[in-house]
């Protein structure tokens, strides 16, 4: 074997070894940064379902105020609101799931892989946000309405219309302007009479409107107020310009095609799991509720239901058993009562109807009453507010002044 050929063979085997090397080298570097990326994975990133507790702040590309869950931001002399600005009862940290809606847009996909402590601000585009601006949703309505005098309608149309037979003689609300009375009935027709006066005028939620009668011709003019609400066909508007003799009424929603910036900042984050194990500890016994409560120092959520009641059982299987709800369980003692059977407690917290929640301090002072079914998200915030002793910026009405029927609640029997 030649010397030049002996060479070529030594050459090639360093070259096999470097090759070798270099894979072996690579192979092993390619596994570090593997067992690298895994060590700086965040353990603890938000997965979809976990209970999220955040601050977080939305203006708009102006400055102007959505939401906020910093109560030194909103008490800004120089903050300004947007329309449709929504403060919170209480001013305090937001507790939502991961992938569930939250007060302001983006929170329901953002939240998800973010961390204890990380911070994030993030610009919504109009799509993401309150939506693109429909122009077919600015609706043109005119200024003067003429409408008859008498008017007819089935019974079945007047029964759905005021959840009552008619009866003549009654007065009833036709529209916003002026009354209406039942001047017959039978079993094919109800017969009314609008009650306008001739040359009245009324100031009124969405504009001042004057009233003309000839004949049997009613003629009403508004003077609409730009910035009103208005409803059209069950559809929220807003009132956005006038010309006097048409006004145009705007259903998009109030933010729609605007940039949305959000300040975000999560606190902590608590698996599914361990949210879905937990069980409220209820107790059906009221003096030994309150005693526990005085004795621990805790508040009290009070429920008065009745067993009956489907809005009552709507109540419990959802809103007290929302992972939100069941999270905050050692803050409080958790009191049910079967008001329905035990009359006292009815007329002691003057309930018209069910449930009934009524939240205390540790000594049985009433902080709060809501009457009818609340969605869970309504009710963290009452609890976080209670749970730190902070007054309510939003009262419920008391069940003694509730108006008579109740669209998410059981009348009382």
């Amino acid at each position: 074997m030649s010397m030049r050929h002996t060479r070529r063979i030594g050459l090639m085997i360093i070259m096999i070894c470097t090759i070798v090397s270099s894979c072996a080298r690579t192979s092993l570097g390619v596994h570090a940064a593997e067992q690298a990326g895994a060590s700086s994975r965040t353990p603890d990133a938000v997965r979809k379902g976990d209970l999220v507790t955040l601050n977080v702040t939305a203006m708009l590309s102006s400055g102007a105020l959505i939401f906020t869950t910093d109560p030194l931001l909103a008490s800004n002399d120089g903050a300004t609101k947007a329309p449709g600005y929504s403060e919170p009862d209480c001013f305090a940290p937001l507790k939502i799931l991961a992938g569930e809606e939250g007060p302001v847009p983006g929170l329901k996909d953002i939240l998800v892989s973010m961390y204890a402590g990380e911070k994030r601000t993030i610009t919504l585009p109009p799509e993401k946000a309150y939506g693109v601006q429909d122009k077919n949703l600015i609706k043109q309505l005119d200024c003067v309405k003429v409408i008859s005098k008498k008017v007819t309608m089935k019974p079945d149309e007047y029964m759905m219309r005021f959840n009552s037979f008619p009866v003549v003689g009654a007065k009833v609300d036709l529209n916003p302007y002026f009354p209406a009375k039942v001047t017959k009935v039978s079993a094919q027709q109800t017969e009314l009479v609008n009650l306008a006066k001739d040359g009245t005028s009324k100031d009124g939620p969405f504009g001042k409107t004057e009233i003309r009668v000839k004949g049997d011709e009613i003629r009403i003019t508004l003077t609409p107020t730009i910035g009103a609400d208005f409803e059209i066909l069950g559809k929220k508007g807003t009132i956005v310009s006038t010309d006097g003799k048409t006004f145009s009424v705007d259903l998009n929603k109030p933010l729609a095609g605007m940039n949305v910036a959000l300040d975000i900042e999560v606190l902590s984050s608590t698996p599914r799991a361990a949210l879905d194990a937990i069980q409220i500890p209820w107790a059906d016994d009221y003096n030994a509720g309150l005693t526990r409560a005085e004795k621990e120092n805790k508040p009290v959520v009070l429920v008065l239901y009745a067993s009956w009641c489907q809005w009552s059982k709507k109540y419990f299987e959802e809103t007290l058993s929302d992972p939100k709800i069941k999270a905050m369980k050692d803050k409080f003692v958790w009191v049910k009562i079967d008001s329905d059977k035990n009359k006292e407690y009815y007329t002691k917290y003057q309930q018209n109807g069910f449930p009934l929640t009524v939240l205390m301090s540790h000594d049985g002072t009433v902080m709060n009453k809501s009457s009818g079914f609340m969605d869970s998200s309504r009710m963290v915030q009452k609890l976080i507010c209670v749970s730190q002793g902070k007054a309510m910026k939003k009262e419920t009405v008391p069940a003694d002044v509730l108006p008579q029927k109740q669209e998410q609640g059981c009348m009382g029997q």
